[in-house]
């Protein structure tokens, strides 16, 4: 007989030897798992970065290049480098630029002339120097490569940044969005500079994070190094430097300061004294620089004592530092100050250069930043609470005050250009763009949305045809939803208005939309709301316009933007619109613009009226008519019918004598004078008093 346990209690089969597993055996078990899931994700990260890498680089290699902004000057160095091994414009180097000519080059070159007569290029040459082993081995196109290899370097420092505080994949993402999705993808496809002068800043500042983070104090040389070939590519670079440089007096760090500012100098007095033994001049701006357009030298009938070219902007003797010194009570004059605010806004929301349009993961980052700071201080603002916090991510807010210098300085030395100028798509001057992606931390995805959305409004449709967009530059802001930004009147020298700018004797004129068309001196306007800007150029007293029906009797609708105020225009005869009564819409110390809009339902033409020196009347016939030359005479034959507009300065009797004739065959000719007939007569072929 068989007896049963005391308890009755059994045990399934394998229970006892579950119960014998140590527990630390579980815990191997999930690291082993979890180290799996990583390396895995580890992996596909990786594969990831290299297709992208194939993908620049491929897209890079095939896309045509263009001569946009200073590509003749930058192209024929960096040729001159790799063929040649020097920096100096020589017979063979134009030689080359004709023989492989795309667009127009080399229209657009920047020469330095020496007082030997010999001609260097005037642009900085780091570019060129870096650039020019991938021109070697893979022609034109590899300088498009190398700003793509660039392009993904900075992306892989941004992923490495981002990933410390945040998953592999949203790291990753972040890193790309970042970037792509921004006006800086555009550059590479440029040969310029900008891509490469990011990619500085953003090494530069990679690198001082490992030594902020790591307290390994080569780091810091080598981030000081990378600063010092950063400002030699431009001075403005120098900004992003300086309150690392504070960093370490702050600290009471002497060695270190000495041996950064030892590495920053290092690059600086290399090419700078390389371009000295060179030239005879300290900076790369100065002395006697020539631009380019047609004639060049060594090329055909050149004669080296023939002036040609036109004299460009040159710092004289001095370097562009001594100069911003020299000039700096001037730049910080009131005068010069009373529009800083007016151009910030234009920073940071115009409609060719706001920051926030064209680069919308800068606002994505403050706002990451700034989110910290108001969960800080979330019980109470207290200056305790902010210096706690300042100080808990000071890394962050010394790399947003290099960003503030930054602007700054381009906002204040270079208030009418601080954007790169005619051909510029956004802020070509951008530079300090990717020192943003360090005041990044955590990665929330749905705080990114709004970013995200305006990045697709606003950056995608441009640099989805990135070629096209760089040819024409102002396209974009024609439409929806650039048509709703501010126009950056500060800029509007600079603005890539090209077909829109039309210059008359003390003022100029800009369409601001397609309503109109230039017509006869002037701009018809038909069925519909035309916008102009009037730039007076040297603040003439008034400015004069004629409005007026181009065939039938109709009323027009005018609307001053400045003000808001509305007039209807009685224009069947013609009215003068004086332009100097309006309300400026912008002025400084160069010029005052005013803005209007012209409605109307038929066609209506606005003629500019030229005062001509020492002429009591000025006089504009509007109408089909073709100028000619008849016997000496200046003629205007008239198919149908004309308008003459005569208009005095003084109250004075106006008496009109007209030669006139019929070309083929006698002809009925009536004139009227406020729409009442005052004058007919059958006009013969030869020319009769009138």
């Amino acid at each position: 007989m068989k007896s049963d346990s005391s308890n009755g209690d059994t045990k399934s089969p394998g229970a006892g030897r579950q119960d014998s597993i140590p527990w630390w055996n579980n815990i191997h078990t999930s690291f082993f798992h979890i180290n799996a899931f990583v390396k895995n994700n580890a992996r596909i990260t990786i594969l990831i970065l290299i297709v992208i890498l194939f993908f620049l680089v491929g897209m890079a290699y095939m896309a045509p290049v263009h001569r946009w902004g200073d590509a003749s000057t930058y192209y024929m160095q960096i040729s001159s480098i790799a063929n040649d091994r020097d920096i100096q414009y020589l017979p063979e180097d134009i030689q080359r630029a004709m023989e492989n000519r795309f667009d127009d080059l080399p229209a657009g070159l920047f020469l330095t002339r020496t007082n030997d007569g010999e001609y260097y290029y005037s642009k900085e040459f780091s570019f060129a120097l870096f650039a020019a082993p991938f021109y070697k081995i893979l022609g034109i196109s590899g300088i498009l490569v190398f700003n793509a290899v660039l392009f993904w370097l900075m992306i892989l420092m941004g992923y490495l940044h981002l990933r410390k505080k945040n998953p592999e994949t949203i790291a990753l993402m972040t890193s790309v969005a970042f970037f792509t999705l921004s006006a800086a993808f555009v550059y590479i496809f440029w040969i310029h500079t900008e891509i490469y002068n990011m990619f500085l800043i953003a090494a530069g500042l990679f690198v001082w994070l490992l030594y902020y983070e790591k307290n390994d104090y080569r780091y810091l040389l080598l981030a000081s190094f990378i600063f010092g070939i950063a400002a030699v590519a431009k001075i403005p670079n120098i900004a992003v430097f300086i309150p690392l440089i504070f960093f370490e007096i702050y600290n009471k760090r002497p060695a270190h300061l000495a041996g950064m500012i030892l590495l920053f100098l290092i690059p600086l007095i290399a090419f700078t004294g390389f371009w000295y033994s060179q030239t005879g001049y300290i900076d790369v701006y100065g002395g006697e620089r020539i631009y380019f357009t047609d004639k060049y030298p060594y090329l055909l009938d050149y004669d080296d004592t023939e002036k040609i070219g036109t004299y460009g902007f040159s710092v004289g003797d001095e370097s562009r530092l001594v100069q911003t010194v020299l000039k700096a009570p001037g730049y910080l004059s009131p005068d010069n100050l009373k529009n800083t605010l007016h151009i910030l806004m234009n920073y940071l929301f115009g409609r060719f250069t706001g920051m926030i349009w064209y680069y919308p993961y800068t606002l994505f980052a403050v706002a990451s930043l700034a989110s910290l700071f108001i969960i800080s201080c979330k019980t109470g603002l207290s200056w305790g609470k902010i210096s706690n916090h300042i100080g808990k991510y000071q890394e962050r807010y010394l790399i947003l005050l290099g960003i503030c210098l930054t602007i700054a300085g381009f906002i204040i030395l270079h208030p009418n250009n601080y954007f790169g100028g005619e051909h510029a798509i956004g802020n070509r001057y951008f530079y300090i763009y990717p020192a943003f992606l360090f005041l990044i931390g955590t990665v929330d995805l749905k705080k990114m949305i709004p970013f995200l959305l305006i990045a697709f409004l606003f950056v995608v449709p441009i640099i989805t045809d990135p070629i096209q967009s760089s040819k024409y530059p102002a396209t974009h802001t024609e439409r929806f939803p650039f048509t709703y930004t501010p126009m950056e009147y500060s800029q509007i020298n600079s603005l890539p208005l090209w077909g829109d700018r039309h210059s008359f004797n003390t003022f100029t004129i800009y369409q601001l939309d397609d309503q109109s068309s230039p017509y006869q001196g002037g701009f018809l306007v038909d069925n519909g709301t035309a916008e102009f800007l009037i730039q007076q150029k040297d603040r003439t007293d008034t400015v004069e316009m004629i409005i007026l029906p181009y065939r039938d009797p109709f009323d027009t609708c005018l609307t001053f933007h400045s003000n808001g105020e509305t007039l209807l225009l009685n224009t069947t005869y013609g009215s003068v619109l004086d332009v100097s009564h309006m309300t400026e819409v912008y002025s400084d110390h160069r010029y005052s613009l005013y803005r209007f809009g012209i409605s109307s339902g038929k066609a209506a033409l606005t003629l500019p009226i030229q005062p001509i020196d020492d002429e009591p009347l000025n006089l504009s016939l509007i109408g089909d008519h073709i100028d000619g030359d008849w016997d000496g005479r200046p003629t205007r034959w008239i198919s149908e019918s004309a308008t003459l507009f005569i208009t005095s300065d003084v109250d004075q009797e106006v008496f009109v004598f007209l030669n006139a004739k019929s070309l083929y065959r006698p002809t009925l000719m009536k004139i009227y004078v406020n729409d009442i007939m005052e004058y007919q007569t059958t006009l013969s072929t030869e020319f009769s008093s009138i």
